[in-house]
């Protein structure tokens, strides 16, 4: 079944063109024209809006919504002929840009032509400030992890690098199983001595053979961190780094499910949630000895492999969009969108520090681009060109930075499509005789990740 989408004041002339290339980008459009409707559709289901700003109403239908619902991620529809328009879609506050006619490509990108489902199948969220974009195979297998461990009320292992989410993860299933309203307590198990650790998790430091050996209940001060998340969730963050004498009293307290409270050593039940994140080298940590095979056990009763971004290609027309708006906000900046070339390239990209490295590119976009457009030498500067972690150098002209980047650009761009030259021309925003042209030119072998030659299929 078709992903839906609500369409805000498309022109009746252009509806069944337009209906048909949604159709074939496997979007199923549901057509609004006023603001009223807008926003009662929007207050049953949060989700991508598109306002076509053919039709002189959308600027004040966007506002309103603005006004009404902040939260809603918006994409123009506009004819790339108009400057006049694409400067209303600025003045508008839109991070995104579909041009007219709609390419079906370009919208199953960024719309995401999956099952409307809610967020396990791809939906947007915003919660907290957060921002969870899942149009990629490898992030709603996230989601749905996410899904099922929110079912539950044991322990979630979250598993994955540096960056990728897992604290926005964890707090999905907060929200999902314990609600938004309870506690959530997050403690860094690297960051601190383990008397300091012990003290903010159990409200005392009360470590040491005797202690690691015995087995009465733990006892724990009313100001702790498992206390205060009474009822609520225990995040905590880098679990394989947690001292052992730390990890034997927090596996003491998962395997009774009680403690002793205050002085008066009150015993009572730790109705609290928890919730650990870890590298992805957990299971070496647990065979190693690093982590505690009993605290193991019980703390990834669930687990949740959180991918890292450049396995989530898809999620990038989206993620990006809403990322650099929220980059332009936060610096009091005009709006600013990412052209096709320019968004092939930041996918292409390996991104070792996952989503805090692409939001400083972006903010940096935000702030040095000179126009809404941000192109090739807007981000030449700024990022990664291959696995090496090798920039291109802000000095010296751009002609020569461009000279040393567009060889390596297209050959990423032509690998990353695996050698289909039809696919890869479309991402560059070129025609595919120009890209076979310029690839001449620069002497580039036509062949994809798997070492053959590419074609021109796009199957």
């Amino acid at each position: 079944m078709p992903n839906s989408l609500l369409y805000l004041c498309c022109p009746p002339a252009e509806r069944p063109i337009t209906e048909a290339l949604l159709d074939a980008a496997g979007v199923s459009p549901h057509w609004v024209d006023d603001a009223q409707t807008a926003l009662a559709a929007l207050a049953r289901h949060q989700g991508v809006v598109a306002a076509d700003f053919g039709d002189p109403r959308a600027a004040s239908i966007v506002l309103e919504i603005r006004r009404s619902r902040p939260a809603t991620i918006l994409v123009a529809v506009a004819d790339p002929s108009r400057p006049d328009v694409l400067a209303e879609i600025e003045r508008a506050g839109i991070p995104a840009v579909l041009h007219r006619p709609l390419d079906p490509r370009m919208v199953s990108l960024l719309l995401g032509a999956v099952p409307d489902e809610g967020v396990r199948h791809g939906a947007p969220v915003v919660e907290h400030g957060a921002l969870i974009v899942a149009r990629s195979t490898a992030m709603r297998r996230a989601l749905e992890a996410v899904e099922r461990a929110a079912a539950g009320h044991a322990g979630v292992l979250m598993c994955g690098e540096s960056g990728s989410g897992r604290g926005m993860l964890a707090r999905e299933i907060h929200n999902r199983s314990v609600g938004v309203e309870a506690s959530f307590v997050r403690m860094d198990c690297a960051d601190g001595t383990a008397d300091e650790l012990e003290t903010a998790l159990f409200g005392t430091a009360d470590g040491g053979e005797d202690a690691a050996n015995r087995r009465r209940l733990e006892r724990v001060a009313p100001g702790s961190a498992l206390v205060r998340a009474r009822g609520g969730t225990l995040f905590l963050a880098h679990l394989a780094d947690a001292p052992e004498r730390v990890q034997a009293r927090l596996a003491r307290v998962l395997r009774d499910g009680e403690v002793l409270v205050g002085d008066l050593g009150r015993a009572v039940l730790l109705d609290v949630r928890l919730v650990a994140s870890a590298a992805p080298g957990w299971d070496a940590a647990v065979t190693d000895g690093q982590v505690r095979e009993d605290l193991a056990k019980r703390i990834a009763m669930s687990r949740v492999d959180v991918p890292p971004l450049r396995e989530r290609r898809d999620d990038f027309p989206l993620l990006t969009a809403c990322l650099l708006d929220k980059a332009c906000r936060r610096q009091n900046v005009g709006p600013k969108w990412i052209n096709p070339p320019s968004l092939a390239l930041l996918a292409a990209l390996p991104w070792r520090g996952n989503g805090p490295e692409l939001e400083a590119v972006l903010g940096a976009l935000a702030r040095l681009a000179p126009g809404p457009t941000i192109r090739i030498e807007d981000v030449l500067a700024s990022v990664d060109l291959d696995a090496a972690g090798r920039r291109v150098s802000a000095s010296g002209p751009l002609r020569g930075a461009c000279a040393r980047f567009e060889r390596e650009y297209i050959t990423l761009v032509v690998e990353q499509h695996n050698g289909r030259m039809t696919d890869a021309a479309r991402a560059l925003g070129i025609q595919r005789s120009n890209l076979y042209r310029r690839m001449r030119v620069l002497k580039i072998a036509c062949r994809g990740r798997n070492g053959r030659n590419g074609s021109g299929s796009s199957s």
